[in-house]
């Protein structure tokens, strides 16, 4: 009984896979990966797709292929800043709420 050896298939072959810079992000325009943009809002891919199928605000996803989903970096960065500057109203409401309470529990004393 003899065994025939099959060589090996050919297989395509890619260029390598270059990490796409976050100073990417600075030109408005640029089309960002969803690796780079999850880097950006400190979180993952997942989170990317979840962000974008659960907030109304979340800049739209842009599909360029069937393996290819993009988002703006102008996009990304203003609903960062919206985001950011809500969490500020909000933290400064709170302190406001605070220390009317305090006041209050004082005055009341």
């Amino acid at each position: 009984m003899t065994l025939e050896v099959k060589p090996k298939r050919q297989t395509a072959k890619h260029a390598p896979h270059v990490q796409q810079p976050v100073e990417a992000a600075q030109n408005p325009d640029a089309l960002l990966r969803l690796s780079t943009a999850a880097t950006i809002i400190g979180g993952g891919v997942s989170t990317v797709y979840t962000l974008a199928k659960n907030d109304p605000d979340f800049p739209i996803l842009i599909k360029m292929g069937a393996r290819c989903t993009r988002i703006r970096a102008g996009g990304l960065t203003d609903w960062l800043q919206r985001k950011a500057a809500k969490a500020e109203q909000d933290a400064a409401a709170a302190r406001k709420a605070q220390s009317a309470q305090v006041i209050g529990s004082k005055v009341s004393s």
